[in-house]
């Protein structure tokens, strides 16, 4: 009885490791860091990349509201962006 109680145990735990490994976790957290004033960042980011004032606000929007940037740093980077134009 006690060896079938271990049995079943050790499956469960092996199923729910492989369902997780195989179902879950597969998330990726788009990080958007604004560019610090210097000399190398003077050539803009989105002219090098060809993105537009649009799709930069999305992408920042996106980024707020994944919170991985504050309040604070949405409304610099969007002044920023705005400003640029």
């Amino acid at each position: 009885m006690k060896r079938a109680l271990v049995c079943w145990t050790l499956a469960v735990f092996v199923l729910s490791v492989f369902l997780t490994a195989c179902c879950g976790g597969g998330k990726e957290t788009v990080v958007v860091v604004p560019a610090e004033s210097s000399p190398a960042a003077e050539s803009s980011p989105a002219a090098v990349s060809g993105a537009t004032a649009g799709q930069e606000l999305q992408d920042l929007k996106a980024a707020h509201d994944q919170g991985a940037i504050t309040d604070a740093e949405f409304e610099k980077a969007k002044e920023k962006i705005l400003n640029k134009e």
